[in-house]
């Protein structure tokens, strides 16, 4: 069957697992957006708009009582770790394929 029902049409997903004191991404997208929610475990986010050096620090957790989603748009770098002894486990929703030309490395903690 097919549904005809934006924003669901032509949703791409997927999982990234973080292991215990490592980060991932460290990127950013010059158009792609892109929504995170953690599935498992406790991830911080860390944010940084490139052009004008705002940055932020969001923690998605499962225990928290609201499900929360973290909207990434483009040209905001983003990494990701989790912060305890066990890894943890988030999904990414984005729109828009981008190659690897459109996905820029970025250190969000410099």
């Amino acid at each position: 069957m097919h549904y005809d029902d934006d924003p669901f049409t032509d949703v791409h997903t997927h999982m990234v697992s973080v292991d215990p004191g490592s980060y991932r991404a460290n990127h950013y997208h010059r158009k792609k957006e892109e929504w995170f929610a953690v599935v498992s475990g406790r991830i911080e986010v860390r944010l940084r708009h490139v052009l004008n050096g705002d940055s932020a620090s969001v923690m998605l957790d499962t225990e928290d009582p609201v499900c929360r989603i973290l909207y990434i748009p483009p040209l905001v770098a983003h990494s990701i770790r989790t912060p305890h002894s066990t890894e943890s486990t988030l999904v990414v929703f984005s729109k828009r394929p981008e190659g690897r030309e459109g996905t820029i490395p970025f250190d969000v903690d410099r």
